[in-house]
C-alpha cells in the first residue's frame, strides 16, 4: 500500500460533463482532490445510489478502491463501465492491472488485448498481455534459489514498508496507530502515517522520533559507504505538506548521520537534489558509494516515476541522468536498490509485471542498463512486491509484499539466498552419443554467436556437462567436437524472461571403416612397391590421400568422420616407373564399419610397358591432328604429345619410335612426304621438353600401312566412309628399348 503513498500517480484528467452536484458528490469530490481516497468512498457511493448515471462518481469510485487496494471492489465497479463501454483512458490498464492482482489472468488477457492501441505506441498493455502469456517462465520457476519468511516479530495488521539493513537491526516504516497528539489520519487510506521504527532481534521496536516528520516517513536506506541514513518524507510548509500544482503531495529526502553515543540520529541534511516542483525518493548507493539512485516524476521522464542515477567523480556527483527505457516505462518505476556495485534492482508495475508492483533487476553497463529481468517465485506475487534491500554479505534480503497470507497489510519478508544472485545469462549443456543417447565426457566445445563469432571454448566433465555465462541474452551455437566422432552442433536462444537455458550436443560416432589397397604387377601379379598413388574428392577435387607403397605394395587409409550410408567418390591415380599409368574413379556407399577391399571393386593391377607396344594405346591418347597438307603442332596436339613427354620423363630408360600415318587419298609421295615432315615435328617438340634427342626416332609411313581396306592407288577407288579414312591418319609412338 506504501507504493500509493511514496509514488503519486499522474491520473488521467476524466473529461466529464458538468453534472448536477449532490452533498455527497460535493463531499467526495473534496476528498477525492485531496487524496483522502479512503474517505472519498462512501461519498461516491452514496451519490450514485442518489443517482445511478453519475457516470464521473462511478469513474472516481473505481479509482478510488484502486487506490485503496481494495481490489475486489475495483474490478467490480471497473466491470460497470465496461459493461456500459465506459471504460476510458487509463482505465483498461488499472482494470487489466486489478484483475492480474485477483489471479484472473484469462480476463486481464481479454481487456488488455482489447484496449491495445492499435498503433503500437503504448506498451503498457503489450507488456501485460507478454507478462500473462509467460507466466510460467515469468513466474511459476524458482531459477535462483530463494526462500522466504515472514518477520512476524515485526509484521502487524496494519502496513509495514521499506525495511533496511542497520548494522544488526532492522530500520523500517509502520502505520501502525501511534498515541500521540498529532492527528495521524492519511485521508488517502484512512490509517496513519508512516514512521521510522528500529527493531532488533525479539526487543520492541523503537520509535524514532528524531526521524520522524508530522508525516510520512520512509522508506529509509543506511549507506555504510556514507554512514548516512536516506528518509523519504513529505515536503512540508508551516507544517502543512507541500503538494505539487495538481494536489499531489511532494515527496523528499532527508539525510542522517547517526550518533552511537547517544543512539540518536543527527545532522538533518536536505538530499542535494530534492525539488520543490516534483518528488524525490528513495535513495539508495551501491556498495562502493560511487553510484546513487533514486526515484522521481521530475519533467521529461518516460512515465510516472523514473528511476535516476547519480556518479561520484572527484568526490563530486553528477547531475542525475535517466536510467533509460530498459529501466524505466509510462508505468512506476520506484524503489531502486543495489546488489554489490552494477546490478540495479527495482519495482515497476509498467514492466512485463503480474499485478502491482514487482521487483526486477538490472545490471548497469557503461552503455547503460541492460534489459531488466524479474525476479521469479517466491519473490514476486499477483500483489505488490517492493523495496527489496540486500544485506552487505549479499546472503539476505529484505522486501515488503501485501501478499495473501501476511499479518495484515503491507508486510516485510526476510530473503535467504540459497546461492550468490549473478545478473549473467547462463548456458549449460552436456554432450552426447547420440546413437548411445548416453554422456560423453572430455568434448571439446565451443560457444559461438549468431554471426559466428567465437565467444568461448570449453571441455564437457566426466558427465559430459559444461557451462558457460554471458552477459546478454544472446542467439547462440554451441559445437562439440571429439576424436572419432562426427562434429555436432546445436543452435539455441533464451527462453523469454529467463536467465540460463540447456542444451544439448549430439556428437555422431564414426565407424571404424578404413580403405585398403594391394597394387600388383597385371601379369606376375607381385606386389609393387614404389607406386605413386594419388586420390582426391571426385566431387570436390579436395587432396585425400598421396603415398608411395612399399615392398608390401599396398596402402591402408583410415577414414575419419563417417557415417552409415556416406557415399565414397574419389578419382586414384597410379604411376610406377616401367608400367602403364592408370587413371581410376571409386565409388562406393559404407553400409558396415570396417575394411573397404578396393581390389575387389576396380582393377587395381599395373601393366608393364613392353618393347613394340604403342603407348598412344596403353595410355589412351587422343589422335594427333593437323591442318590439311600442313605439319605444323597444332595447341590440341601438342596437349596430347606432352602425355608422351611424361611417359618418358617417368620411364627415363625408354626409347620410342615416333611413326606418322596418313589415309590414301592424294598420291603416295606426297603422303609420305607429309607424313616425315609430321613425324619430324612431332619429334622436335618432345625434344624441346627436354627428352633426349637421342630417345626418340621418327619415320614418316605415308599411306603404306593402313589398318583396313581403305586402299585408293591404281585403278580401284576406296569407297569408305571418312570415319574409316580417319582411322588411317595416326601417330604412333611404339616403344624400342625399356
Amino acid at each position: 500500500m506504501m507504493k500509493k503513498l511514496l509514488v503519486v500517480a499522474l491520473l488521467a484528467c476524466l473529461q466529464m460533463g458538468v453534472q448536477a452536484q449532490s452533498l455527497s458528490m460535493r463531499k467526495a469530490e473534496k476528498s477525492y482532490k485531496a487524496k483522502a481516497y479512503a474517505d472519498a468512498i462512501p461519498s461516491y457511493k452514496k451519490a450514485i445510489n442518489a443517482d445511478s448515471t453519475n457516470k464521473l462518481a462511478v469513474h472516481r469510485l473505481a479509482d478510488c478502491y484502486r487506490l485503496v487496494e481494495d481490489y475486489s471492489n475495483a474490478a467490480a465497479t471497473y466491470a460497470v463501465l465496461e459493461k456500459r463501454g465506459l471504460l476510458e483512458n487509463r482505465e483498461p490498464y488499472y482494470y487489466s492491472q486489478t484483475l492480474m492482482q485477483l489471479g484472473n489472468f484469462d480476463r486481464a488477457k481479454e481487456v488488455a488485448k482489447i484496449n491495445n492501441p492499435s498503433d503500437g505506441k503504448d506498451v503498457t498493455y503489450s507488456n501485460i498481455l507478454d507478462a500473462i502469456e509467460n507466466q510460467k517462465p515469468y513466474y511459476f520457476e524458482d531459477t535462483l534459489g530463494f526462500s522466504i519468511v515472514n518477520l512476524k516479530q515485526i509484521n502487524t495488521p496494519s502496513s509495514e514498508i521499506g525495511a533496511a539493513f542497520f548494522g544488526s537491526s532492522i530500520l523500517y516504516s509502520s502505520n501502525q496507530f501511534v498515541n500521540d497528539y498529532l492527528n495521524n489520519r492519511h485521508g488517502w487510506t484512512g490509517n496513519d502515517f508512516y514512521s521510522l521504527r528500529e527493531a532488533k532481534g525479539t526487543a520492541k521496536p523503537i520509535v524514532h522520533d528524531e526521524l520522524n516528520s508530522r508525516y510520512n516517513n520512509g522508506p529509509s536506506f543506511y549507506s555504510a559507504a556514507e554512514r548516512k541514513l536516506y528518509v523519504t518524507q513529505n515536503l512540508t510548509s508551516y507544517l502543512k505538506i507541500r503538494k505539487q500544482e495538481q494536489s499531489e503531495s511532494i515527496l523528499k529526502v532527508m539525510v542522517y548521520t547517526y550518533d552511537s553515543a547517544r543512539a540518536k540520529w543527527t545532522n538533518e541534511t536536505p538530499f542535494a537534489f530534492n525539488n520543490d516542483s516534483y518528488n524525490v525518493a528513495h535513495v539508495s548507493l551501491n556498495e562502493r558509494g560511487d553510484i546513487l539512485a533514486f526515484a522521481s516524476d521530475m519533467p521529461n521522464g518516460f512515465g510516472g516515476m523514473d528511476i535516476y542515477l547519480s556518479y561520484k567523480k572527484d568526490g563530486v556527483w553528477s547531475q542525475p541522468v535517466n536510467a533509460g527505457k530498459n529501466i524505466n516505462t509510462k508505468g512506476n518505476e520506484i524503489f531502486p536498490s543495489f546488489y554489490g556495485n552494477t546490478v540495479l534492482f527495482f519495482s515497476s508495475d509498467g514492466q512485463r509485471v503480474h499485478g502491482g508492483l514487482d521487483i526486477l533487476y538490472a545490471k548497469l553497463t557503461p552503455n547503460g542498463a541492460a534489459n531488466p529481468r524479474i525476479i521469479p517465485l517466491p519473490v514476486n506475487s499477483n500483489n505488490d512486491d517492493f523495496g527489496i534491500q540486500f544485506s552487505a554479505d549479499k546472503q539476505t534480503a529484505l522486501f515488503a509484499s501485501n501478499r495473501a497470507g501476511g499479518a495484515g497489510d503491507d508486510d516485510i519478508y526476510l530473503l535467504t539466498l540459497k546461492r550468490p544472485f549473478s545478473t549473467d545469462y547462463i548456458i549449460k549443456g552436456v554432450s552426447i552419443n547420440k546413437e548411445t543417447q548416453k554422456v560423453l565426457p572430455n568434448a571439446a566445445i565451443t560457444l559461438s554467436d549468431s554471426l559466428g563469432t567465437k565467444l568461448g571454448s570449453a571441455t564437457s566433465d566426466s558427465l559430459g556437462r559444461f557451462t558457460f555465462i554471458v552477459e546478454d541474452p544472446l542467439a547462440f551455437k554451441v559445437d562439440g567436437s571429439k576424436l572419432s566422432f562426427i562434429d555436432g552442433s546445436i543452435a539455441s536462444t533464451f527462453p523469454k524472461g529467463k536467465s540460463s537455458v540447456e542444451v544439448t550436443v549430439p556428437l555422431t560416432p564414426t565407424f571404424s571403416v578404413s580403405l585398403y589397397a594391394l597394387i600388383v604387377d597385371k601379369r606376375t601379379a607381385k606386389p609393387l612397391d614404389k607406386v605413386k598413388v594419388e586420390m582426391v574428392d571426385a566431387k570436390t577435387g579436395a587432396p585425400f590421400l598421396s603415398l608411395n607403397t612399399d615392398e608390401s605394395g599396398s596402402f591402408l587409409k583410415v577414414l575419419e568422420g563417417v557415417k552409415m550410408n556416406d557415399q565414397l567418390s574419389y578419382k586414384i591415380n597410379l604411376e610406377r616407373n616401367g608400367y602403364i599409368p592408370k587413371q581410376l574413379t571409386f565409388s562406393k556407399r559404407i553400409t558396415r564399419p570396417g575394411q573397404i577391399d578396393m581390389m575387389s571393386e576396380l582393377d587395381i593391377t599395373l601393366e608393364p610397358f613392353e618393347v613394340g607396344k604403342d603407348i598412344g594405346k596403353l595410355i589412351s591418347i587422343n589422335p594427333i591432328y593437323f591442318d590439311l597438307s600442313k605439319w605444323d603442332i597444332r595447341p590440341d596436339a601438342s596437349v596430347e604429345l606432352d602425355k608422351i613427354v611424361k611417359v618418358m620423363q617417368e620411364n627415363p630408360t625408354m626409347e620410342i619410335e615416333l611413326g606418322s600415318h596418313t589415309d590414301c587419298r592424294s598420291s603416295a609421295q606426297f603422303n609420305q612426304t607429309l607424313s616425315e615432315k609430321r613425324a619430324k615435328s612431332s619429334t622436335e617438340y618432345i625434344v624441346s621438353k627436354g627428352i633426349d634427342a637421342k630417345r626418340i626416332t621418327f619415320k614418316g609411313y605415308g599411306e603404306s600401312r593402313l589398318i583396313n581396306k581403305c586402299a585408293c592407288e591404281g585403278p580401284k577407288k576406296s569407297k569408305c566412309p571418312e570415319s574409316e579414312h580417319a582411322k588411317n591418319r595416326r601417330t604412333e609412338f611404339v616403344i624400342t628399348k625399356l
